[in-house]
């Protein structure tokens, strides 16, 4: 029987710190294109996702200044996960995320504020073998160990904001590593810069991503051999304009 639930609590400390903690139990199941079948014989429908989650965290707040740290702690069964080489969808072997969380923002006077947040994250293979390798305490492929934000925003006019920001991602192991035999990706850190206007009804926006015109990669996959891999390169230095009407 697949269920879903939770149950959280939050103690008040004074001083504007308060105290949190959740746990909680979700499921997915399989869409029908993850379970797609063009010809016979068709494998086996796919065991649905759950999860059993928990989560502890302080947070803080005075004014338009807040702070939040927490610990969480993911346990996941039968994981849905695209199989690029194969070009199917399977279920991964019992996985386990565990990690940091840190996020806050602060006033800089009036009119800018300067945001941060980051994210350590240890996700391993609780059991289970691929290809004939042991993957027991595995780094999970796709998974990366260190994320950080970093954003200033700037009030122009009480319509009008400028909003800069920097995001990075630390390495990663490649899709189809499993065994954790190749090398990791790179690192990579992308800036952006958005101002946006409002105007009655309409919003209005402007902007350029990847403001420094990096050349990276965020999704890569390694061959059966391990000698060698495909990347999917990102967009370089691109801008957009937007319009937005709301009634």
């Amino acid at each position: 029987t697949l269920t879903a639930s939770e149950l959280a609590l939050q103690q008040q400390l004074g001083g504007g710190w308060s105290a949190y903690g959740r746990i909680g139990r979700s499921f997915r199941v399989a869409n029908i294109d993850e379970n797609r079948c063009f010809f016979a014989p068709c494998a086996p429908l796919l065991k649905p996702q759950t999860s059993q989650d928990r989560e502890l965290g302080l947070q803080w707040r005075a004014g338009k200044a807040a702070f939040r740290a927490s610990l969480f702690d993911i346990v996941l069964n039968n994981e849905l996960h695209y199989n690029a080489i194969t070009f199917a969808n399977m279920n991964l072997q019992p996985t386990r995320r565990r990690g940091l969380e840190l996020e806050g923002k602060a006033p800089l006077g009036s009119d800018l504020e300067l945001g941060a947040r980051y994210a350590h994250t240890d996700a391993r293979f609780r059991d289970g073998s691929y290809g004939g390798f042991d993957v027991s305490g595995n780094q999970v492929p796709l998974v990366p160990r260190q994320r950080a934000g970093l954003s200033l925003g700037w009030k122009i006019a009480v319509p009008t904001r400028l909003t800069f920001s920097l995001s990075h991602v630390g390495r990663q192991r490649y899709d189809n590593d499993q065994p954790n035999l190749f090398r990791r990706m790179p690192a990579y850190t992308v800036a952006d810069v958005k101002l946006a206007h409002e105007a009655g009804a309409w919003r209005l926006a402007a902007g350029i991503n990847n403001l420094f015109d990096k050349a990276y990669y965020s999704y890569a996959i390694v061959n059966g051999a391990f000698t060698s891999f495909n990347a999917y390169p990102e967009d370089r230095r691109n801008a957009y304009v937007s319009a937005e009407l709301r009634f």
